[in-house]
């Protein structure tokens, strides 16, 4: 007897990253993001943008492409987690060791029982120029 196991992951209700501008210091940033009932690896990634390149370098990144198409000193971390109640399923993470006044690109993959990335939207954020 086999259980039907969709060929695409679970979606959580929005694939938009948070951050918080109250926890948001000259060398770290704090971000969050919906999950899933389904556990899930989810894959952080960041860059370093130049800020007279800000839109070549978030528009650089294929759409389409998942994380091994990134550069491996732009993985931040991966983890997994899930929770059955989807109002609970929310998870942050602080950033640490950034660069004072500089605008990183942060990336979140979702990376599923079917082992198809989804990629949430990206998300520019400038860490505090002073501590």
């Amino acid at each position: 007897f086999h259980f039907y196991k969709p060929s695409f992951p679970l979606l959580p209700e929005s694939l938009r990253i948070k951050s918080f501008s109250k926890l948001r210091t000259c060398n770290s940033i704090t971000i969050a993001w919906l999950g899933t009932q389904e556990r899930s690896k989810y894959c952080v990634y960041r860059k370093k943008i130049k800020e007279n390149h800000m839109w070549k370098d978030v528009n650089s990144l294929s759409k389409c492409s998942g994380p091994e198409a990134r550069h491996k000193s732009e993985k931040v971390l991966c983890k997994y987690f899930y929770d059955i109640n989807l109002q609970k399923a929310v998870t942050t993470e602080t950033i640490r060791e950034l660069e004072a006044g500089t605008p990183y690109l942060f990336d979140v993959y979702l990376l599923g029982s079917s082992g198809i990335p989804v990629r949430y939207h990206s998300k520019v954020i400038k860490t505090r120029k002073k501590c």
